[in-house]
């Protein structure tokens, strides 16, 4: 059994590295679920390091306006919690399974336009955070 060097890595960096991969998987185009799924995870831990700023995410920031155009022009209330299970609808439909559930074992998404909103929702984040976009995610931006 070889050696095993475990080294230091920053989720931040790490972060950044997954929003990157899922772009490039994106943009080949037959591999939206990985690509929902890395954006997903990336998002995710970006919104953390803002929330430990104090600035909203992307995700509060959609949540706020989903509760507010509901309230508004529906005239229907809903919670912030149905906001954000809407929201994030598909990343955690293709990543949990209710085995109780027979119903769950399909989901009803379009992949492409879901994992271009989570990595449009990770972008915003690094936005947020006054990151350095990589080339890629520059260029996915515009």
């Amino acid at each position: 059994m070889g050696h095993v060097f475990l080294e230091k890595y920053g989720k931040l960096d790490i972060a950044l590295s997954l929003l990157d991969k899922a772009i490039k998987i994106y943009q080949e185009g037959d591999h939206y679920f990985a690509a929902l799924h890395l954006a997903g995870a990336a998002e995710e831990v970006l919104g953390k390091f803002l929330k430990k700023k104090g600035i909203d995410t992307s995700l509060e920031s959609e949540k706020e306006a989903f509760v507010l155009v509901n309230r508004e022009l529906l005239k229907r209330t809903i919670s912030e919690k149905y906001a954000a299970d809407f929201l994030n609808k598909a990343k955690n439909s293709i990543k949990h399974m209710d085995e109780k559930n027979a119903d769950d074992e399909y989901v009803v998404m379009d992949p492409k336009e879901d994992a271009n909103n989570m990595i449009q929702r990770a972008l915003t984040n690094c936005w947020r955070l006054e990151l350095e976009l990589t080339p890629l995610m520059q260029e996915f931006w515009k």
